[in-house]
C-alpha cells in the first residue's frame, strides 16, 4: 500500500515537472528531487526546509519565497509543520550563466600563453 502511493506520488511528481505542481509536505516525511536542475521550488504556506547537494547549509523558505535548484544532485523538500510547495520550471537567466561562460572562453583565450609559459619553464 505505501510503495503503490509512494509510486503515485513520484508518477505525479514526473507529471508536474512539465508544468507547475503543487503539494502539501509534512514534517519529517522529505520530498526527494532527483534530476531537478532549474526547478523552481517555492513555498505557497508553512514553512519548507530544502536540503540541497553542494549547498553549504540548509535553506528555508517562508510563503512567496523560493529557491532554485541549481543542480541534479538530490534535493529534500520537507515541511516544517504543514507546508504546501510549488514546483515549477524555472528559466535560467542569462546573467546566472555568464560567470560560467566567462571562465570558459577566458581559460581558452589564457590556454596558449600558460601552454608558453610552462614551456619556457621547462626548459630552465
Amino acid at each position: 500500500m505505501i510503495e503503490r502511493k509512494e509510486k503515485a506520488m513520484e508518477a505525479r511528481l514526473h507529471a508536474g515537472l512539465a508544468g507547475r505542481l503543487e503539494l502539501l509536505l509534512q514534517e519529517n516525511q522529505p520530498l526527494a528531487l532527483r534530476r531537478a536542475r532549474h526547478r523552481r521550488v517555492g513555498c505557497v504556506s508553512g514553512r519548507l526546509l530544502i536540503t540541497a547537494f553542494g549547498e553549504p547549509a540548509d535553506i528555508e523558505l517562508h510563503p512567496g519565497q523560493s529557491y532554485v535548484v541549481p543542480n541534479h544532485g538530490l534535493t529534500l523538500v520537507e515541511g516544517v509543520g504543514r507546508a504546501v510547495m510549488r514546483l515549477e520550471r524555472a528559466q535560467p537567466s542569462s546573467s546566472a550563466a555568464l560567470p560560467g561562460a566567462t571562465a570558459a572562453r577566458l581559460a581558452r583565450l589564457l590556454r596558449p600563453f600558460l601552454r608558453r609559459a610552462l614551456r619556457a619553464e621547462a626548459r630552465g
